[in-house]
């Protein structure tokens, strides 16, 4: 499996909202997001890859999606180190914020954040 899913699996069960891995559904319904958008291996001694993941939340109010990125944020800092899918995730470190403000029809907020994941290879 992919950082996208093992990250998705440990998030959906602990929340209840939708959480889709890759991209939102066209309807932009109000959910959690987890993309990956880069990253690097290590091919020393201990083998390990570091990915760069955006966490976005979704909502139609700003408030409720910024409440939701923090959520989320806050989730994967605290549950990592876990074991997923058998493979090890070290840590997961936020590193910048953003949003995005969608206007009608679609009238939908979307808050970011991307995440520094390291796990084994």
């Amino acid at each position: 499996m992919s950082i996208e899913d093992d990250l998705r699996e440990l998030l959906a069960p602990n929340t209840g909202m939708p959480v889709y891995s890759r991209q939102f559904p066209q309807s932009l319904p109000e959910a959690y997001c987890i993309q990956r958008i880069g990253g690097r291996t290590n091919n020393s001694n201990i083998r390990r890859e570091t990915a760069f993941v955006s966490i976005m939340a979704c909502a139609s109010r700003l408030e409720d999606a910024r409440e939701h990125l923090n959520f989320a944020r806050n989730f994967f800092t605290t549950h990592l180190p876990a074991d997923i899918n058998g493979r090890h995730y070290y840590l997961g470190v936020p590193l910048a914020d953003g949003e995005i403000m969608l206007r009608p029809p679609r009238h939908a907020y979307i808050y970011h954040v991307t995440l520094e994941v390291t796990a084994e290879l």
